[in-house]
């Protein structure tokens, strides 16, 4: 094993004080990231008057087992070093009311990893977030209150208008779904414009799904409440009765959220 030691030089091009045009391209695939996770992965996104306004770090967001390394500090790696920091990665988080086709604020933060891993908060990036993606449709003009049947709804694939960052809800969840608003011809069902039936419901069984390290284990749990698929829901491991948090993946399905 060769033995090396770590030499910090100047100043990291991401953490200085920066503002206009994304150059790092860490910060877009932190905020098509971002978007994907909320609407689904199968998702083509396009950032239009793409900017940030990053800052310049005030805490360490490398951390060694024995040394941090600062955030204005880049690394240099030397034949004596014994251990070499990772670089940081990065993660955007939208306003809470962002919608597709308007401009959207993303709060950029870096996670660093080691025995001191912490989350720092380097600035803001805003995007015109344009997403085209498989969804459900109505066929024609249907008023709040409709109860959703299979002859209401088609499915598409085009551009996502106005709909709020959230998984789109799919036919076989929508079929029975009532409307909590009308819908013009043609338009997108959102998750925001209808009151799904529950996936899983109060006091029923449901398979759990724990998944760490690459390794998949399966039991049984309890729903302790009414909830739709994507929604986060507490349940109770039926052989342990501990309480856990369980994302809910598919009718009767869910899976432990880390």
């Amino acid at each position: 094993m060769v033995a090396c030691g770590a030499v910090l030089i100047g100043a990291a091009p991401l953490h200085a004080a920066e503002v206009g045009r994304c150059a790092d391209p860490r910060v877009g695939a932190a905020v098509r990231s971002a978007i994907e996770t909320r609407i689904g992965r199968h998702v083509d996104v396009t950032l239009d008057g793409f900017t940030c306004a990053l800052v310049a770090a005030t805490a360490s967001l490398a951390v060694t087992a024995d040394r941090p390394v600062e955030a204005d500090a880049a690394l240099v790696v030397t034949a004596d070093s014994q251990t070499t920091p990772a670089a940081p990665s990065l993660a955007a988080t939208p306003d809470p009311l962002a919608r597709t086709g308007k401009a959207v604020h993303f709060a950029i933060v870096a996670n660093t990893t080691g025995p001191r891993a912490h989350a720092v908060r380097l600035g803001q990036a805003t995007a015109v977030v344009r997403v085209s993606a498989e969804h459900v449709r109505v066929r024609a003009a249907l008023p709040a209150g409709t109860v959703l049947a299979a002859g209401d709804l088609e499915n598409a694939t085009g551009p996502l208008e106005n709909v709020a960052l959230r998984r789109m809800p799919k036919m076989e969840e929508l079929i029975g779904a009532r409307l909590t608003r009308g819908l013009a011809s043609g338009q997108v069902v959102p998750a925001d414009a209808v009151q799904l039936p529950p996936a899983v419901k109060f006091g029923e069984q449901v398979q759990l799904t724990v998944r760490e390290s690459g390794i998949e284990i399966s039991t049984r749990a309890v729903a302790a409440q009414n909830a739709a698929v994507g929604q986060v829901i507490r349940v109770v491991n039926a052989t342990s009765r501990r309480p856990l948090r369980a994302r809910v993946t598919a009718p009767g399905e869910v899976e432990v959220v880390q």
